[in-house]
């Protein structure tokens, strides 16, 4: 391997861009590992450290748990924000559900209960898409019991 004055403004800096062959399929071709190879080689080489230092290097300056990016760390805040509104407005959806069925039927009864329990199918919804037929199944079961009913 033939070692190359480096010519790099800034030798600390990583190349990121690879030269890729178009072989039109959109996958690696053959030569493309061996090509990251002698690359990492010869980055290696340039700034005296081995292909495994600097690999790692690689990874945890874009990987580094311990630095979330800010994009990331106000992502999960509001993440975190809508699923605490979404309980809580879970739990008085299900507190009103709870003193309806407390209360005397009166013709409302029924109405007020489907539209409760609507705004909960909407809100898990929201939160957990997996459980919305759930809330289907119990929305068509509360009906059918409410019909028995009258």
């Amino acid at each position: 391997m033939e070692n190359n004055p480096n010519t790099d403004p800034n030798p600390d800096v990583i190349p990121t861009a690879l030269e890729t062959e178009p072989s039109g399929t959109g996958t690696l071709s053959v030569r493309q590992p061996m090509r990251l190879l002698k690359l990492l080689d010869q980055q290696a080489s340039q700034r005296g450290t081995t292909r495994t230092e600097l690999v790692r290097a690689i990874l945890e300056s874009h990987f580094n748990p311990a630095e979330p990016s800010a994009d990331l760390a106000t992502e999960l805040q509001e993440a975190i924000s809508q699923k605490e509104q979404l309980e809580q407005a879970l739990q008085e959806l299900a507190t009103r559900y709870q003193s309806l069925l407390q209360q005397p039927k009166s013709s409302d009864y029924t109405s007020e209960l489907e539209v409760d329990l609507l705004k909960a199918v909407d809100i898990s919804c929201k939160s957990i898409m997996p459980t919305r037929t759930d809330f289907r199944k119990k929305l068509k079961h509360y009906s059918r019991l409410e019909s028995d009913r009258t």
